[in-house]
C-alpha cells in the first residue's frame, strides 16, 4: 500500500480436542487478514483479525510488535 504500510493475509488452522474427554475433538479454521505498519527501521506494529470460519472458531483481534534486529540496537537508535 505504502512505504510503511503492507496488508498480508493467511490462514489458520488447529485440530483440538480436550482431554479425558471421549469424542472432544473439533477443528478450529480461520481466514486471518493483517495490517503491518513500520514505526522504525527495525519495529513493526501489527495486527490480525481473525474471522471464524466454524462454530467452534470464534472471531479474534490480536495486535504487537514485530522485531526486525537486535533489541538493543533499537534502543540506542
Amino acid at each position: 500500500m505504502t512505504d510503511n504500510l503492507e496488508l498480508y493475509g493467511g490462514v489458520n488452522l488447529s485440530f483440538e480436542s480436550l482431554d479425558d474427554v471421549p469424542d472432544s475433538d473439533f477443528t478450529r479454521a480461520y481466514i486471518v487478514p493483517g495490517l503491518e505498519y513500520k514505526t522504525h527501521d527495525d519495529l513493526d506494529l501489527v495486527a490480525e483479525f481473525g474471522i471464524g470460519l466454524n462454530d467452534d472458531s470464534p472471531n479474534y483481534v490480536s495486535a504487537g510488535l514485530a522485531f526486525d534486529g537486535a533489541l538493543g540496537e533499537i534502543i540506542e537508535k
